[in-house]
């Protein structure tokens, strides 16, 4: 799974505020074009509106890989 997540304050178009906004993509990660089926996912997920503009946006910051092992 990729996490993406911005600890400052996120200021959207509209004057609407967002602190520590995160997203979390959970699906096989299969290497290569990762970051593009991220973002196609979660923007069909999420839509228009407000969490659209705020993936938007997490979508531009760094992502983190968190691996998880079935136990």
């Amino acid at each position: 799974m990729r996490m993406r997540h911005e600890p400052r304050v996120l200021q959207l178009k509209n004057g609407m505020c967002v602190e520590g906004a995160t997203l979390v993509v959970v699906r096989p990660c299969l290497g290569g074009g990762d970051d593009v089926e991220d973002a196609e996912l979660a923007m069909v997920a999420f839509g228009d509106g407000v969490y659209g503009e705020t993936v938007e946006a997490l979508l531009k910051s760094k992502s983190y890989l968190v691996e998880m092992n079935s136990f």
